[in-house]
């Protein structure tokens, strides 16, 4: 998922910058994205493959993803839980 936000941000934002966090709490691990590329409108941009595939992948893994994105500012939040088979 990362490497596919870091290629789309190469290819389409010019993202002067880019913030990845991990974070790994008692039941999901976080995974933030930001840049601050040009930012696209969800509701109107043409999905390509790469926010596709991140999607199946989020959803495969029972996940959650929020997109938020404008000039300056895109965002990508996704929580996957974590299944700790010894319970």
């Amino acid at each position: 998922i990362g490497q596919e936000l870091i290629n789309n941000a190469l290819k389409h934002s010019s993202a002067q910058k880019i913030r990845i966090t991990l974070s790994e709490f008692d039941n999901f691990i976080s995974f933030f994205y930001f840049d601050d590329g040009r930012g696209f409108d969800i509701n109107t941009v043409k999905l390509g493959l790469g926010i596709i595939n991140i999607k199946e992948r989020v959803a495969i893994c029972n996940g959650t993803i929020q997109i938020h994105s404008e000039k300056g500012r895109t965002t990508f939040e996704i929580e996957l839980p974590i299944n700790d088979e010894s319970n």
